[in-house]
This record gives structure tokens, C-alpha cells and sequence, in this order.
């Protein structure tokens, strides 16, 4: 009985963290609730590598709207984004829309 109960306990912590939004650079909340993941990654010398990736929901065009508002929170206005790219991972069998690019901060 015991062993059960914390069995549930487990796999309801799983479930909940999986539904948790990711931590946003920026002061503003996350643009879509199915945005998963936020990877900021400094590069040195005010250079920066973003990855954002969604669920089977997120649009392309929720994902470029995250990456700018993320590019924002951390350089405020003066920033230039040296490359985004968006594209599709093949995960568990279902395609996870992804954005990564660079920016540098001025």
C-alpha cells in the first residue's frame, strides 16, 4: 500500500513538471503556453546562442515571437540577430518545432 502510494506520488510529479512553462529571459510571460524549452547559452564577448522548442502545437510564428521577446529581455533594444533559423525535430515519433539563431548585444 506504501509502495503504492508513493508510486502515484512519482509519476504525479512526472506529469506536473511536464506541464511546467520554461523560464523566460525577458520580463513579459511566455507567448504560448506550449512553448517547452528555453535554452539561453552565452558565447562570450555579448554574443548569445538561443534554442527555443515547442510542442506539436506551437506555430513557427509563436516561436520566432518568443525568440524576439527573449533577445529583448536580455539585451533590451540594442541588439542584432545574427542568424534564426526554424525547423522541425523528429521526437518519441512526433515533429517538435525548434528555433535557434545567435544575436549579439550592442
Amino acid at each position: 500500500m506504501i509502495m503504492k502510494n508513493i508510486l502515484g506520488i512519482v509519476i504525479l510529479s512526472f506529469l506536473l513538471n511536464g506541464c511546467v512553462t520554461p523560464q523566460s529571459s525577458s520580463s513579459k510571460p511566455v507567448v504560448n503556453s506550449t512553448i517547452r524549452e528555453i535554452n539561453l547559452m552565452p558565447m562570450g564577448s555579448n554574443k548569445y546562442t538561443l534554442l527555443i522548442r515547442g510542442n506539436i502545437l506551437t506555430t513557427q510564428a509563436s516561436l520566432r515571437q518568443q525568440f524576439n521577446q527573449e533577445v529583448n529581455g536580455v539585451c533590451g533594444n540594442n541588439f542584432q540577430i545574427l542568424e534564426i533559423l526554424t525547423k522541425e525535430e523528429m521526437h518519441l515519433g512526433h515533429k517538435k518545432p525548434v528555433a535557434e539563431g545567435s544575436f549579439i548585444c550592442k
